[in-house]
């Protein structure tokens, strides 16, 4: 009698341990899975981080184009090509010499805007009195 209840408690501890070993099994499965997506998430947004930054990089050289400045873009190189077939120069290849002469000196142009800021203010305050002048006429 104690042999079979012996072997019913061997029995009960084998089948729950077998329980818990498919418990474990599934979590495990579970966690593998949830990294596994978590992994593809990171993954992705990795990516998409990295084509921004590229767009962005593009956009700051002024070479990101949208699909209508891409063709525009075509169009003209296109017309160019076809007038330089034609034999007509668009534009000059050689570069002119800087004109001696024609750039404007910093004092000079520091004492320039500092005369506009002057003119502006009393020119504001003579259309302001008229317009009240006006404004004291007028109820007469």
């Amino acid at each position: 009698m104690q042999e079979a209840l012996k072997k019913v408690k061997e029995e009960e501890e084998r089948m729950q341990k077998e329980e818990e070993e498919r418990i474990k099994q599934e979590e495990e499965r579970e966690n593998q899975r949830l990294e596994a997506i978590r992994l593809e998430k990171e993954r992705k947004e990795r990516k998409k981080q990295k084509e921004k930054e590229r767009k962005e990089r593009l956009k700051a050289e002024g070479k990101l184009l949208t699909p209508k400045q891409r063709a525009e873009k075509a169009r003209a190189q296109a017309m160019l090509e076809s007038l330089k077939a034609q034999g007509i120069e668009i534009g000059s290849a050689e570069k002119k010499p800087p004109r001696l002469g024609t750039r404007i000196k910093p004092m000079k142009l520091k004492t320039q805007m500092s005369q506009e800021a002057l003119v502006t203010p009393v020119e504001e305050k003579k259309i302001e009195f008229e317009v009240t002048d006006k404004k004291e006429e007028s109820p007469k």
